[in-house]
């Protein structure tokens, strides 16, 4: 009884410290993995999974992170009598090695029934750590959750005892007691570009060095056709280039095998190559992918034709941006349902400003290399556009009280710098006249590069979160008006 006497109300100061710290909103640090935008993803997709939109996933590197919108893909299956259901818990900076780990543990939440996996179909093995523990590894093992990366059981209740909030924000209390902030929570790249229900990444941002792009692909091409030709045969390439990978990748595969899930696969390159794609690059990429997969007796997707990323589709040299995430999402589910003359047909290619008119002084021209946006507008999109800005640790809040002006980048070249009204603490609106360039377009899309300023022209650097376009009210009476 005297041990009782100290035991329960042990057991109940942890029952209302848990329940007590559900009721404040405290940011995530990531302490259980040391992998911040990996926990966030895991809840995310234990949210998706309680709402019954997965039952399944998307694995790969950052570039299938930022590279395939697992909203967009379900859509677009959906649309074409498919059933959808994938969520994007593909990981920055994880290859294969991290690849595993993140599935193993996505196995504590819910155990999907395919698992669709990005390869990057480039370079050798000790390119992309694959002979030693890659850099989210690395973090990992000197992470609470490094205690238990060899055994399953060990991991999802490790997780699992994580996830109570009294361990889960004890790094963030503890910094607000002491510092009276958030002085120990990290920035990374995810900060600043938001992200959906399904895991995708949002970044409407553009990548201002189209010519390092080039270079990078001119170099990366020509190192992967030394490497296929020397193999003369995807067999041959697979084994000179690939044999830790293939460990890695037949891991994976029984994995899934044993948990009656469907293994996946699909290439990728980067976006300096993907936005170079040819018949010769095509070739390698899906010889590749069907060499590995009759390897690991597994499926797999290849695309018919070369399908050329545009430069405003890139977020920087590497990867991709929202745009370009949706436009790689409808062609594997066009792939998938072998309805590639589908996908051409719905695509036409939007009038777009050419990257050698970008503003060259951003400083100066006001323009935010990371807060710059690329919108899209066609013909019945309307002449109002409504922008959400993203909200958040790190980011300014949006002047309410002062006003904002909206400069807007034309494919011609053209720009313009237009008043907005400010909605609400996160949105404004700003409405194109009857004259502007967007009105003058009568059939495809135009892609506009938009930034907003303050007052005087400067910059204000709130990373946009979507946008929206609707006819104004002046705009819908003036017709009403003249028919």
């Amino acid at each position: 009884m005297r041990i009782l006497a100290y035991i329960l109300p042990a057991i109940a100061v942890f029952i209302a410290c848990n329940v007590l710290l559900t009721f404040f909103e405290l940011p995530l640090y990531g302490t259980w993995s040391g992998l911040r935008p990996l926990e966030e993803k895991l809840e995310l997709y234990e949210q998706a999974t309680k709402q019954r939109l997965t039952d399944k996933i998307i694995l790969g590197s950052s570039l299938t992170e930022a590279g395939c919108s697992a909203k967009t893909l379900n859509e677009w299956l959906l649309k074409h009598g498919q059933d959808g259901g994938y969520f994007n818990l593909a990981e920055g900076g994880a290859h294969l090695q991290t690849q595993v780990v993140v599935y193993r543990i996505s196995r504590a939440i819910a155990r999907p029934k395919t698992v669709l996996l990005g390869v990057l179909i480039m370079g050798t093995d000790s390119d992309y750590f694959a002979s030693e523990d890659e850099p989210p590894v690395k973090i990992m093992k000197k992470s609470p959750a490094g205690a238990m990366l060899d055994s399953d059981l060990g991991l999802a209740a490790s997780y699992r005892v994580w996830q109570l909030p009294i361990f889960k924000f004890a790094a963030p209390v503890r910094d607000l007691v002491i510092y009276g902030d958030f002085k120990n929570r990290v920035f990374d790249y995810t900060d600043h570009q938001g992200r959906n229900k399904y895991g995708d990444l949002l970044p409407y941002a553009v990548c201002y060095d189209i010519e390092k792009a080039t270079s990078y692909a001119d170099t990366q091409k020509q190192r992967l056709l030394n490497m296929w030709r020397l193999a003369g045969t995807a067999g041959r390439f697979v084994e000179n280039e690939w044999p830790v990978r293939m460990k890695r990748l037949a891991h994976l595969k029984s994995l899934t095998e044993k948990d009656g899930a469907s293994l996946m696969l699909y290439p990728i390159m980067p976006g300096y190559m993907a936005m170079h794609e040819d018949e010769v690059l095509l070739e390698i990429q899906n010889e590749t992918i069907k060499e590995l997969a009759r390897r690991l007796a597994c499926q797999y997707i290849t695309f018919e034709k070369p399908a050329q990323v545009r430069p405003y589709e890139l977020v920087d040299p590497v990867h991709l941006n929202r745009h370009g995430s949706e436009f790689m999402a409808r062609r594997i589910a066009a792939a998938m349902l072998q309805q590639d003359e589908a996908l051409n047909a719905e695509q036409p290619t939007p009038r777009f400003l050419s990257p050698r008119k970008y503003p060259t002084d951003k400083k100066a021209s006001g323009w935010g290399k990371f807060t710059s946006a690329i919108v899209k507008h066609n013909i019945k999109s309307g002449d109002t556009l409504d922008i959400h800005l993203l909200q958040g640790w790190n980011i300014p809040k949006l002047p309410i009280k002062k006003s904002v002006k909206v400069k807007v980048f034309y494919p011609n070249g053209m720009q313009e710098i237009l008043p907005a009204q400010i909605k609400s603490s996160d949105g404004i609106a700003v409405q194109f006249g009857p004259d502007s360039e967007i009105n003058k377009n009568q059939n495809n899309e135009v892609v506009l590069l938009i930034s907003i300023l303050d007052a005087k022209g400067k910059v204000i650097n709130i990373p946009l979160k979507d946008y929206s376009w609707h006819q104004s009210n002046e705009r819908h009476h003036k017709d009403n008006t003249s028919s």
